[in-house]
């Protein structure tokens, strides 16, 4: 490989959260299920089964063309939950910061 390829670090490895019997967790290979863009997803599933319940994107990513793809994709770094608003906190990579209201799915940027 040529020294002017950049290879893309490990994102850091992100928990699920659980709640009401449903787990929430960052999606790092939505490709395989189909979707445009490997990261920057978010799931819900049944605790007990891994049932997926719904899958959200919460940024979407803008390819350069002619770059690798892998080292363009924005992963989370933090996923939390804002329990006065019964919501998830996601930060990616780019330290953007998103509000995600668990019961309608919307996402909300934040700064």
């Amino acid at each position: 490989m040529s020294n002017s390829r950049r290879r893309r670090r490990v994102p850091p490895e992100i928990f699920a959260l659980e709640r009401g019997g449903v787990r929430f967790r960052e999606v790092r290979a939505a490709k395989l299920l189909g979707e445009p863009q490997q990261s920057g997803y978010l799931v819900a599933e049944e605790s007990a089964t891994g049932n997926r319940l719904w899958l959200l994107q919460i940024y979407p990513i803008n390819y350069v063309p002619g770059k690798e793809q892998d080292v363009q994709e924005v992963y989370f770094v933090r996923l939390e939950w804002l329990d006065v608003e019964n919501a998830i906190l996601v930060e990616d990579e780019l330290h953007r910061s998103y509000r995600i209201d668990i019961a309608t799915r919307a996402v909300t940027p934040l700064h």
